[in-house]
């Protein structure tokens, strides 16, 4: 019994996704821009907030995209954070939320929500 040749193409299309992943991990990449202007002059725990939203937020946004974001009230951020929140895999929990908004308040505001 001879085999259909088209799995030859799944296997060939298989193995090159999975080349080019493992080499995707394996390039070193920039550290994208801090959310804070100069994060040496933030509290500790604004520090941490800002590292937090740094990995959740730049899982779908450019650093660019949130700094430059149109946001003029901090019950705005809490709202923009609540719908990011909600889109499948964005990996943010209502705690993680929360945190979130401090590090983008203070960031737009100068201070904590």
């Amino acid at each position: 019994m001879s085999r259909d040749p088209r799995w030859r193409l799944g296997v060939a299309a298989m193995t090159t996704a999975l080349i080019g992943t493992l080499w995707a991990c394996w390039i070193p990449r920039p550290s994208p821009p801090s959310l804070l202007d100069d994060p040496t002059t933030a509290p500790p725990e604004i520090r941490a907030a800002c590292d937090l939203a740094q990995t959740k937020c730049t899982r779908c946004h450019t650093t660019d995209r949130i700094r430059t974001a149109h946001v003029t009230s901090p019950s705005q951020w809490k709202a923009y954070v609540t719908r990011m929140r909600r889109n499948p895999g964005s990996g943010i929990d209502p705690a993680d939320g929360d945190t979130i908004v401090r590090c983008l308040v203070y960031r737009s505001f100068g201070g904590d929500p």
